[in-house]
């Protein structure tokens, strides 16, 4: 099970408030706020002090829900797995796994999307999908040498040995054309999608946080 607090950063937000503010209203020490920041779980004294501070409910600030399932996905088999945006859920596709690698692989990659929802990413925006695209598959390893998604090219002659020569494309080109790819399941993005994926690549590529990359235009 995981902890997501993005209901009430986006409850703050609606009450025009900031992490500031709540600390001051409700006495919580900064390293609680700290705390939810990364999806950790703190006592239900604090929830209750946040609640009665803000009026509402426990459900109305934190979701409490499994974290990864397992389940048939994109009919082609072409995506490993995806994360449900605001509700921390993680569905590994069984149709479309290749490895144990391919796996682990997979989940480090749906957790970065998870981390970033519960952050505040705003996947229906097409540059903020494009950098968790990014920081997705830099992050998970996929686009190392010998990563799941680094693709090795056969050049179209034979040599004089009468083999094909090939190469491993390179981090960027794998980073880039998956991070396409992903981000594309989202036709509204198609339009400008090399714009989005460029700007991602050099703003998000070395990013550990997405707050790093959205906190400037929230």
């Amino acid at each position: 099970m995981a902890l997501c607090y993005k209901k009430l950063w986006k409850l703050l937000i609606d009450k025009d408030m900031t992490r500031a503010s709540l600390r001051e209203a409700t006495g919580i020490a900064p390293a609680t706020i700290a705390k939810m920041s990364r999806g950790e779980s703190v006592g239900t004294s604090v929830l209750e002090r946040i609640c009665e501070s803000l009026q509402c409910n426990i459900g109305d600030i934190v979701d409490y829900v499994p974290t990864i399932l397992c389940g048939c996905c994109d009919a082609s088999g072409l995506f490993g797995g995806n994360t449900r945006n605001g509700s921390g859920i993680i569905t590994i596709c069984t149709n479309s796994i290749a490895s144990v690698s391919y796996v682990y692989d997979t989940i480090v990659h749906e957790l970065i999307h998870a981390y970033d929802d519960c952050k505040g990413t705003d996947f229906s925006k097409c540059e903020q999908r494009a950098c968790s695209e990014i920081r997705a598959y830099k992050n998970s390893g996929q686009c190392q040498l010998g990563g799941a998604h680094r693709k090795k090219i056969y050049l179209p002659f034979r040599n004089l040995r009468g083999y094909y020569d090939w190469y491993y494309e390179t981090e960027e080109e794998c980073l880039t054309l998956s991070a396409k790819a992903s981000t594309m399941k989202d036709w509204m993005c198609i339009h400008n999608i090399d714009t989005y994926i460029n700007d991602a690549y050099n703003n998000c590529a070395d990013k550990k946080d997405p707050f790093d990359v959205h906190e400037g235009s929230r």
